[in-house]
């Protein structure tokens, strides 16, 4: 019995990749922003850890609010993660 890969389901033809996410640059983007902005403070020396949880709240703020504006989940995604990752880099840098 012989299979026709004509007749397939376009996602099953064999060599075929998965399309990426399309809203998955949205939050690399702002882990990208996340991860500079913390750099650039904590390589400017005192005082960074202050203004980089301020920099975290706003930055979360912003995602929280282009998630509601847009009723995109990436957005929602991207603020969860910023503040989970942000959290734990100012947690480590307190210490």
């Amino acid at each position: 019995m012989e299979v026709d890969i004509d007749n397939l389901p376009k996602a099953s033809k064999p060599g075929d990749t998965a399309k990426p996410t399309p809203g998955i640059a949205i939050v690399g983007y702002n882990l990208l922003g996340l991860v500079l902005y913390t750099l650039m403070l904590k390589l400017a020396g005192s005082g960074g850890f202050f203004l980089d949880a301020f920099i975290l709240f706003f930055h979360v703020l912003v995602c929280i609010i282009m998630a509601a504006s847009l009723r995109s989940w990436p957005w929602l995604l991207s603020a969860l993660l910023v503040l989970i990752v942000g959290f734990s880099t100012c947690y480590m840098l307190g210490t």
